[in-house]
């Protein structure tokens, strides 16, 4: 009779994956992070600063206020209209967190209360931008038209702008001299600067091939030997092999002996003449190559290489 008290454990492997597996289901559910919505307003990035001048819709000199650090880093403190005004400032001024006012929060005057609000907006607009174009005139102009780059907020804007433009007018005209005279000159005047420093031949010379080793023949055959031994080909038929790129270096070895101080050349500007144009010499005799910068202009300089076999 089996036993009434039968274990519960599965007993194969694949009841034990099957098991494993639905707990790994509810597992993973309770393994996920859910995050929540943020919901708070971001702060803007605010610094104290004490005015070290009278700035118009802000506050008067003296006085300490929360404004964003884009405009102190930017425009006040570069200018010396403000200063940081970090704890131990304040505790030197003698002042404390509720003396701290916020921008535009000033409480208002007579002379602010009389302003009618487009003309009060007009000269805030207007200071601005005499600031930014002050000194934009320090970093620009680089000794060109200094009263105007060194110009007060007392200055006229109109005054500013046309000193600006003066300016941009006079680096805009000295641009292009100095483009000019900066280019490398190439071309004919170039081309032609070569002409006296190089010979109308230049000589390649190439060694005798060694004659090979004659073989020895028994005397039955020497005979039937001396009728297949065949006429060898000239040296002038031997091929040989002087490029472009060898005929530049050497160009350029006679001009840097003679002293030249044209520019170098390249292979690409040699072109090698027998017929058609080519690019190396593959037999010995004389050839012509004209010479020609490739970004230049002009005619270009003939002249002859001879190559030819080793005494």
């Amino acid at each position: 009779m089996a036993s009434p008290l039968v274990s519960r454990v599965p007993q194969c492997l694949a009841c034990i994956r099957r098991t494993t597996s639905v707990g790994d289901k509810f597992l993973l559910a309770a393994r996920q992070q859910v995050r929540g919505k943020k919901k708070s307003r971001r702060m803007p990035n605010k610094v104290n600063a004490h005015l070290l001048r009278d700035i118009k819709g802000y506050g008067q000199q003296g006085k300490v206020m929360s404004v964003a650090a884009g405009v102190m880093r930017n425009q006040w403190y570069p200018h010396g209209l403000a200063e940081y005004a970090t704890a131990s400032r304040l505790k030197e001024l003698g002042l404390k967190a509720e003396d701290i006012l916020e921008a535009g929060m000033e409480p208002p005057t007579e002379d602010s209360a009389s302003e009618e609000p487009s003309l009060y907006l007009d000269r805030v607009a207007g200071e601005e931008s005499i600031l930014e174009t002050a000194a934009t005139l320090e970093t620009a102009s680089r000794g060109v038209g200094r009263e105007s780059a060194g110009a007060s907020l007392d200055t006229p804007l109109s005054q500013i702008q046309a000193a600006s433009l003066d300016s941009a007018t006079s680096l805009e005209s000295e641009e292009p001299a100095a483009t000019i005279s900066s280019k490398p000159r190439l071309g004919k005047d170039t081309v032609a600067s070569l002409n006296p420093y190089l010979p109308e031949k230049i000589r390649f010379t190439y060694s005798r091939p060694l004659a090979a080793a004659p073989k020895k023949i028994s005397p039955s055959l020497a005979k039937s030997a001396a009728s297949s031994i065949k006429v060898s080909k000239s040296f002038k038929e031997l091929q040989v092999s002087v490029t472009t790129d060898e005929i530049a270096s050497d160009i350029n070895k006679v001009l840097e002996s003679r002293g030249s101080k044209a520019s170098r050349l390249s292979p690409n500007d040699i072109v090698i003449f027998d017929g058609s144009e080519k690019s190396s010499v593959k037999h010995i005799g004389e050839y012509e190559i004209r010479i020609k910068y490739k970004d230049g202009l002009g005619s270009a300089l003939m002249r002859k290489i001879n190559v030819v076999a080793e005494a």
